[in-house]
């Protein structure tokens, strides 16, 4: 029953906090941590698997818009003013991506970075909380039609500090918006967009890993219980989500991330 629960939990943070501006890796990182177990990549892909499956439930209407457009824009030359919009958001999430998956390779082959200890996600969870507290609030008023291949790289760039555990990619991403002055639906929505390349793109690194789920000492019962916990609560969090950011602050989440933060880094420190 203890484990039942342990996995449960997991994957409750992860669902949560995938779409939540305040770092999935760093709350599983911290969730390992506290029930003293060891980090597993596999189970993490895994949960991403179920984030993405909601993700794409929640967008569904908007990705079936988005490729529908793209694929008209290129075929049909007669829709080429109704469809442009469209088809460059596609062009510009596949920028963003780009940079992501440059900035990734490069942590991993050239810096060597992999995971942290536990107070460096602590001060992580700090660092997102300042970033949410300076560049959260939405102010912008440029809609996807008035988009450039700047604010794609920009925006890529934001993202690219979601690679480390105790920064929210969802969070990064949403900030770069807003330092692009998007308005408050389009900055939902792209971010929101990103989401799947960038699930699909930690999947293909990773996939190598989700086969040890399968010959491992856990009960394949378990990581099916993680997963739809993970999905489900996905789901309602991106609902949870899109209502924040109507509002146009990310404070309280700043505030979250800043009280935790610095009470990991610190039982980081003391438990060394």
């Amino acid at each position: 029953m203890i484990n039942v629960l342990k996995y449960l939990l997991i994957g409750l943070v992860q669902g949560i906090a995938e779409v939540l501006p305040i770092s999935s890796s760093g709350h599983l990182a911290i969730t390992y941590w506290a029930l003293r177990m060891e980090e597993s990549i596999a189970l993490s892909v895994f949960l991403h698997v179920a984030s993405l499956i909601a993700v794409l439930a929640f967008l569904w209407k908007d990705l079936v818009r988005l490729i529908k457009g793209f694929f008209l824009y290129i075929f049909n030359k007669e829709s080429r003013s109704e469809t442009k919009t469209d088809f460059m958001v596609c062009i510009y999430l596949v920028v963003s991506t780009i940079v992501l998956v440059a900035f990734t390779l490069f942590s991993k082959k050239v810096l060597g970075y992999e995971s942290s200890p536990i107070w460096v996600v602590g001060l992580c969870l700090v660092a997102n909380a300042i970033m949410l507290f300076f560049l959260g609030t939405f102010k912008g008023s440029r809609t996807e039609k008035e988009m450039t291949f700047l604010d794609a790289i920009v925006v890529g760039l934001f993202q690219c500090a979601g690679s480390f555990a105790g920064i929210s990619r969802s969070g990064s991403c949403l900030c770069g918006c807003n330092i692009r002055k998007l308005d408050k639906e389009t900055s939902a929505r792209y971010a929101f967009l990103l989401f799947i390349p960038a699930c699909l793109g930690g999947l293909v690194l990773d996939i190598k890993d989700i086969g040890s789920m399968l010959t491992g000492e856990v009960p394949v019962y378990l990581y099916a219980i993680a997963f739809v916990v993970a999905g489900v609560a996905t789901y309602f969090a991106f609902a949870f989500l899109k209502k924040i950011i109507a509002k146009g602050k990310l404070t309280g989440f700043s505030i979250y991330c800043a009280l935790v933060g610095v009470l990991v880094t610190v039982l980081g420190f003391v438990m060394m």
